[in-house]
């Protein structure tokens, strides 16, 4: 039944062995050195700080004195819309209501070129429906060049 054969097996010398087990072994540590130590340009990247705005920006009278602007903060970590409208109680005056991002909130106010989301122009009353990606802009109701205070009835919201 069993019959002998002429062939013999080829043993490894022991050496081999501890060469294959010397190799895991250090690349077990040097993958496991990584795991748990991070490349640092990675692990020391600074996360941005995003509040979340949600609900009402604006849902009072805004009063706004000669020659100056009321700006309003929203920041988002997602995409989010703006909606709202605004009127000015006293007849004959206007109030120029303006979107603006972060980058370009600091040019407006220093008079410098700027570029804006949306802007109503110089009106009695407006409304603004406005989709923003993630980010943090301001709502400014600007009154300079205007001679007199205003109270701006307004009402804005972010969904």
């Amino acid at each position: 039944m069993f019959e002998e054969s002429e062939a013999e097996e080829k043993r490894r010398p022991p050496s081999f062995w501890l060469k294959i087990a010397v190799v895991v072994a250090v690349a077990m540590i040097v993958i496991n050195a990584f795991r748990v130590n991070p490349p640092r340009d990675v692990a020391n990247r600074p996360v941005p700080v995003v509040e979340d705005t949600k609900g009402p920006v604006v849902e009072e009278p805004v009063a706004i004195e000669a020659d100056d602007i009321a700006p309003f903060r929203m920041s988002f970590p997602y995409a989010s819309t703006l909606k709202g409208s605004f009127r000015v109680r006293e007849k004959g005056n206007r109030v120029l209501v303006i979107l603006v991002d972060e980058a370009n909130r600091k040019k407006y106010i220093e008079g410098g070129e700027y570029a804006t989301l949306t802007a109503t122009g110089r009106n009695p009353a407006g409304k603004i429906n406005r989709k923003l990606e993630a980010g943090t802009y301001y709502l400014i109701f600007d009154n300079r060049g205007g001679s007199a205070s205003l109270i701006v009835d307004a009402a804005f919201m972010v969904e």
